[in-house]
């Protein structure tokens, strides 16, 4: 058949596909078996011309099972897993299997089982290694049609767990109470890293005889109260809890004490009372909970160290458990750390935490004393004293009443006395007379604790020192009494005229003039012949109604009673009892205009017609106006005038100067009415005042000065004018005087002044026990004034700098150690010299010439320390060098206060006693390698080796080269003779840093390590180099000290004996080169270079008795 000739129909049925080309194409994947496609081709020249055939496809598919690779952890082969997509590599017919074709034979081997549903199981407790099993799959259609392949399963190793000795010793714990000696799994690691408690299960194997002792799950190992004291050696196990096959051992070391006081630091909050930042303060004390045996501690059974401070830069706790804020802490919350350790027992401590607050500054609040004495209140009507803020000041600046309360401590004893928000005083009405000191507080509202004290002095004058009162209770003011010339203490003598108030009702129930009629029915209260006409009413003891005359006969009417005569009828009486004055009737012409009736002058034994010869108490008419124009007492005030003034016309010295209107007379002038020592003329002639007693030009004094006088204080300054011309200072300068003779208070222009020059006012001087004339005592926070030139210029701390310079600088003028170094101009005083201002124990002048900071503690020459020593706390406290010892422990160990024994220099980092070291050391000092084993300090801290000993180390914490020290130490050998330095072998270690026994140990940690080919173990070393470089300085016979029967002969060429030993090599008995002294040869003489001979005789271990020899070559370059 030519396909040409024929065309052929594609069809597809089922898997198969009949093409146009004749081709047939199973599909992929097509399951085993039959199939069959009918297909149709027709003749192309004849199309009906067509026939139908059949294809029969037979499918035998490929069955493939590909080998499968698990890989399972240590823990999954303990637990047992399961691996699923054991089909999902496998193929039928080229094309994954579907599980729903095929059949799986399950098959174990060893821990592994293939199951029929695909799956592997890796029995549980399976332990680390390769594991496999074959399995096959058949097709369900063709089930011959079958493959096999192989699982590998590789359980993997565990993670490496490893236990490592822990040695608890350092930290023994006590028997009586037990406690936790250390945790063993801080230093164990799984699989390179630190263990998690929860990882591992801990057994303890053996308790090495500690009965009682425990590990917890936390790795804690417990030891029980009442436990022997003893070191014991424990061993326990752990095991990872995934993989309990992997485990580890290893070793503990426990110390238990006997019982000590059981001492308790308790944490302390001091956050309750925060500290001022700027002033600094004491937080709180903090022994004051801590206790030793259950009981308080005492501060001086303890000794205190601030452990860290938290961040509180210069905080200090001193021996009596103060915590010590330094002033111009920076505010915030502080946690620090101390630690209390009994005295008696050292290593008996315990840390506790400090809470300390610093605040930020509060403004600082300033209530200043007032004195309100020179403004007294009426008591009778009270009254404002004053106002008492005007001078507080909050911040420096004047405080408003409304920042503040104001409240009133004390009344001093002034009933019913307030000050109001405002802050005036108020004085009720009614108090008693008399000067009163009150106390007050104001305090910051924003700060309520933010306070400020303060007194006030309050004087509550006498009724009868202010005018408008009425203090007899007559009518008339005080003050018109005054000027009419009446007692106003006297409800009965006042001019009737000058009654303008209202009578008290005691004066108006009183009977002034006694003639039976009160005051206030009485017409004429003051006439006792005026009344309300009742008769025979009067009394005739009141002085007033008995010395009248009502009758103007000149004898009184008491008189007139015991006369049995009419006292209202003048002209009834007996002339011998006339003691008056006759009436007008009688005397009522006054001759000379006097105002004097001529009756009364001659009763007064004046000359009725010289009109300046009267008792001016006896005028009772009004005088002339010739007499008005006179000046009798000759003061220059005209009589007229005196009489207006209410001063008196007879006496010269009372007077108004500004009615002096006349020239005074002679005598006048010749007075001194003041009593200041200056005649009226004289001050009259200077322009001073003639009543004023301080008023004066002192070198016009010609008189003796009057008491009044000598008691006054004219300059203010506090010494009485008396006093100055005793002390021979000057009564009119308020800066000349003697500070011990100031009785009297001083002015407020005194107070003002600043007499020193330093800026402080007196005033505040004397407020702050100062002394105001010496310009260097002063506080400087009261500086308030511009202080003088002189002030400015001096140095009143001896510091070198001007006070001047000092307040530029903001440092103290008073303060010798607080000054800027640069600012230094004068020469320091000697005090200055010998101060030590940074606590180094050098005084400042002797640092000077050291050339060392005055200001830094750890800048000085230590030989310059004074000794005994003078350190300040803070330095002792300090650490300089970084060592970890604090400087007070380096320069005097014992604490003594005199430097040593066995001290050490706080400059030097490697100069240190390792037990001394309290602090932290510095991370320079853990750098370094002090003892030059080529191990850090800070490794062999953490290793628990010595870092000042050259051969305590451990070899694997070489992590640099050793120095010369270490190689010229030998370090093997044990220490036999217990002084803390191996025996050594006699080789320094630089010369055994081979292994010659080839047993993996340097020869420098072997002691003896001999060549076990040697004879007997013996190594001769026949070349020595005595150069004193500490290699090879002497002979070396290694081995030879297990021989010490021995003796060593050494000859030179010519066969002379130079050195000649017995146990040789024993008690540093080693041949150096020197003859050691013989017949030809001197003793102590350096051989010369060359070759010699040994003869080395020995009793070996078998007791035989032997002998090396050979050369010795020895060089000395």
């Amino acid at each position: 058949l030519d396909p040409n000739d024929v065309s052929l129909t594609p069809v597809t049925t089922g898997p198969l596909t009949v093409n146009a080309d004749g081709t047939v194409t199973v599909a992929a994947g097509t399951d085993s078996g039959t199939y069959t496609v009918v297909y149709t081709i027709c003749e192309i020249a004849v199309p009906t011309n067509c026939n139908d055939a059949t294809v029969t496809v037979v499918v035998d598919g490929t069955m493939d099972a590909v080998d499968d690779d698990y890989t399972a952890t240590a823990q999954e082969g303990v637990d047992g897993i399961t691996y699923t997509g054991l089909l999902d590599n496998d193929t039928l017919n080229g094309v994954a299997v579907d599980p729903n074709d095929i059949t799986i034979t399950p098959n174990t081997n060893g821990p592994l089982t293939v199951n029929a549903n695909g799956t592997v199981d890796v029995a549980p407790g399976t332990g680390p290694g390769t594991y496999t099993v074959t399995y096959t799959i058949c097709e369900i259609a063709v089930p011959t049609n079958c493959d096999t392949a192989t699982v590998t399963v590789v359980v993997g190793n565990p993670d490496p767990i490893d236990a490592v000795d822990d040695d608890f010793s350092g930290s023994p714990v006590n028997g009586t109470t037990g406690g936790v000696a250390g945790d063993i799994t801080l230093n164990d690691t799984l699989n390179g890293v630190p263990v998690l408690d929860t990882e591992i299960t801990i057994t303890l194997d053996i308790d090495g005889g500690l009965t009682g002792v425990t590990i917890d799950s936390d790795g804690n190992v417990i030891v029980p109260a009442g436990a022997t004291a003893g070191t014991y050696t424990l061993t326990y196990t752990i095991c990872e809890i995934a993989v309990p096959t992997n485990c580890d051992t290893a070793t503990i070391i426990v110390v238990v004490e006997d019982p000590i006081l059981v001492i308790d630091a308790v944490n302390d909050d001091f956050s309750g009372t925060p500290i001022n930042g700027t002033t600094g303060g004491v937080a709180g004390d903090i022994t004051l909970n801590d206790t030793l045996n259950g009981v308080p501690v005492l501060d001086t059974e303890i000794t205190i160290t601030l452990d860290n401070n938290g961040g509180l830069t210069g905080v200090t706790i001193d021996s009596d458990g103060n915590v010590i804020v330094p002033a111009g802490a920076t505010a915030g919350t502080y946690t620090l750390t101390y630690t209390i350790c009994e005295i008696a027992v050292p290593t008996n401590c315990d840390t506790a935490t400090i809470i300390v607050v610093v605040e930020d500054p509060i403004l600082v609040i300033d209530a200043v004393n007032d004195d309100f004495s020179g403004t007294p209140i009426n008591g009778t009507t009270g009254g404002v004293a004053g106002d008492i803020t005007l001078n507080d000041t909050l911040n420096g600046v004047p405080v408003l009443d409304t920042e503040i309360t104001i409240t009133l401590d004390n009344n001093g004893g002034l009933t019913g006395v307030t000050i109001d928000s405002d802050g005036n005083v108020i004085v009720p009405a009614g108090s008693t007379a008399g000067t009163y000191t009150l106390t007050y507080t104001i305090c910051e509202i924003a700060n309520p604790t933010n306070c400020d004290t303060a007194t006030i002095i309050v004087v509550v004058g006498d009724c009868l020192d202010f005018p408008t009162n009425d203090c007899d209770g007559d009518g008339v003011t005080n003050e018109q009494e005054i000027i009419d010339g009446t007692d106003p203490n006297d409800p009965c003598e006042y001019l009737v005229t000058s009654q303008t108030g209202t009578t008290s009702a005691t004066w108006n129930a009183l009977d002034c003039d006694g003639d039976g009629t009160p005051n206030g029915t009485d017409p004429d209260p003051q006439d006792p012949c005026t009344d309300d006409g009742t008769a025979g009413d009067e009394d005739p003891n009141n002085p007033v109604w008995a010395d009248a005359d009502c009758d103007g006969d000149g004898v009184t009417n008491g008189q007139e009673v015991i006369d049995g005569t009419n006292p209202l009828d003048p002209c009834d009486l007996e002339v011998g009892s006339q003691t008056l004055p006759p009436s007008n009737d009688w005397n009522n012409a006054d001759c000379d205009g006097d105002g004097v009736t001529n009756g009364q002058e001659i009763i007064d034994g004046t000359n009725p017609l010289d009109i300046c010869d009267f008792i001016f108490g006896s005028q009772t008419v009004t005088p002339s106006n010739e007499w008005n124009t006179l000046d009798c007492d000759g003061d220059g005030v005209v009589n007229g005038v005196e009489i207006g003034n209410g001063t008196d016309p007879t006496d010269p010295c009372d007077y108004f100067t500004l009615s002096q209107t006349v020239t005074p007379s002679s005598e006048w002038n010749n007075l001194d009415c003041d009593g200041d020592g200056v005649t009226n003329g004289q001050e009259v002639i200077d322009g001073t005042d003639p009543q004023d007693p301080c008023d004066y030009e002192a070198t016009s004094q010609t008189l003796p000065t009057g008491g009044d006088w000598a008691n006054a204080d004219c300059d203010g300054d506090g010494v009485t004018n008396g006093q100055e011309v005793i002390d021979g200072t000057d009564p009119q300068d308020p800066c000349d005087y003697l500070t011990g003779s100031q009785t009297t208070t001083t002015s407020s222009e005194w107070n003002d002044l600043d007499c020193d020059g330093d800026g402080v006012s007196n005033g505040d001087e004397i407020a702050d026990g100062t002394d105001p004339n010496d310009s260097c005592d002063l506080v400087v926070g009261s500086q308030t004034l511009p202080p003088s030139t002189d002030w400015d210029n001096a140095d009143c701390d001896g510091d070198g700098v001007t006070n001047e310079q000092e307040v530029i600088d903001g440092t103290d003028p008073a303060d010798p150690c607080d000054f800027v170094l640069d600012s230094q101009t004068l020469p320091v005083n000697n005090d200055w010299g010998d101060l030590d201002c940074d606590g180094d124990g050098v005084p400042n002048g002797v640092e000077i010439i050291d050339g060392t900071d005055i200001f830094d503690p750890c800048n000085y020459v230590p030989t310059s320390q004074n000794n005994p020593l003078t350190t300040s706390e803070e330095w002792n406290n300090l650490d300089c060098d970084g060592d970890g010892v604090t400087n007070g422990n380096e320069v005097d160990p014992d604490g003594d206060g005199t430097a040593g024994p066995n001290g050490t220099n706080p400059l030097d980092l490697c100069d240190f006693n390792i037990e001394d070291q309290t602090l932290d050391p510095s991370s320079q000092w853990n750098d370094i390698d002090c003892d030059g084993d080529g191990v850090p300090n800070g490794v062999e801290v953490i290793d628990g080796t010595d870092p000042n000993a050259v051969c305590d180390y451990l070899l694997e914490s070489q992590t640099s080269v050793p120095t010369v020290a270490w190689e010229l130490a030998d370090c093997d050998c044990e220490d036999t003779d217990g002084d803390g330095i191996p025996d050594g072998d006699g080789i320094p270690n630089g010369e055994e840093t081979g292994d010659v026994n080839n047993n993996g140990i340097p020869d420098y940690l072997e002691c003896n390590n001999v060549d076990t080919t040697a004879d007997d173990g013996l190594e001769i070393y026949d070349i020595m180099t005595p150069n004193g470089d500490g290699l090879n300085d002497v002979f070396v016979i290694r081995g030879l000290d297990k021989y010490p029967d021995n003796r060593v002969k050494i000859y030179n060429r010519w066969g002379v004996l130079v050195f000649d030993a017995r146990s040789y090599g024993t008690s540093d008995n080693y041949f150096r080169g020197v003859s050691n002294g013989r017949v030809t040869i001197s003793e102590t003489e350096k051989l010369p270079v060359g070759t010699y001979y040994y003869v080395l005789n020995y009793v070996n271990d078998a007791g035989n008795e032997k002998q090396m020899a050979g050369p010795l070559y020895i060089n000395r370059n």
